[in-house]
């Protein structure tokens, strides 16, 4: 789960919704963009007449997530599943990780 440091209150929300449902998580400490150097940000934007700017916030997420990847790859693990501090769980635990119609399970070659 990740969640920011300066948001105790999600971390709590989560907390609740995952004992609920009989979850538990590894919280990963969010990357906050107020702590990105300005150089840390403009090294992920791209031309604004081009394209489009990344905001902070978005560099932000976007270093969250790798730092899940790495906690994954660092402890071995096969699946994970990334969730966000702000999402709504609907449902039970079954209903959460039931894989959809149609998804392959099997490993591909």
């Amino acid at each position: 789960l990740i969640n920011l440091d300066r948001s105790p209150d999600r971390l709590a929300w989560m907390q609740k919704e995952m004992d609920e449902r009989g979850l538990t998580f590894d919280r990963i400490s969010a990357v906050d963009f107020q702590s990105l150097s300005p150089e840390e940000i403009s090294r992920h934007q791209i031309d604004r007449e081009i394209i489009m700017t990344i905001s902070p916030g978005d560099v932000a997420c976007f270093h969250s997530h790798r730092k899940c990847w790495q906690n994954m790859l660092d402890n071995g693990d096969d699946h994970v599943c990334i969730l966000e501090d702000d999402i709504y769980l609907a449902g039970t635990q079954h209903d959460i990780f039931r894989p959809p119609t149609g998804f392959q399970t099997e490993q591909i070659s």
